[in-house]
């Protein structure tokens, strides 16, 4: 989760994050492959691209939140 928020903090630092990063996206599509590899378990294509919408906006929310402290 670290290097998710690391790279979408850099990419809002910058001007340059797209929620369809495709860096951000490859990352946390790994971890989920990740995890699911070590319980034999598997999603549909939509369910892990529901997965990656729903890891970025979280970040993004968070990091808005921490802003506004």
């Amino acid at each position: 989760m670290v290097e998710i928020q690391q790279l979408i903090i850099k990419g809002k630092v910058n001007g340059e994050f797209d929620a369809t990063d495709q860096e951000v996206i490859k990352i946390i599509n790994d971890r989920i492959e990740e995890y699911l590899s070590r319980y034999k378990f598997a999603l549909s294509k939509e369910q892990k691209k529901y997965l990656i919408e729903e890891c970025t906006e979280s970040v993004l929310k968070k990091i808005e939140l921490d802003l506004k402290l």
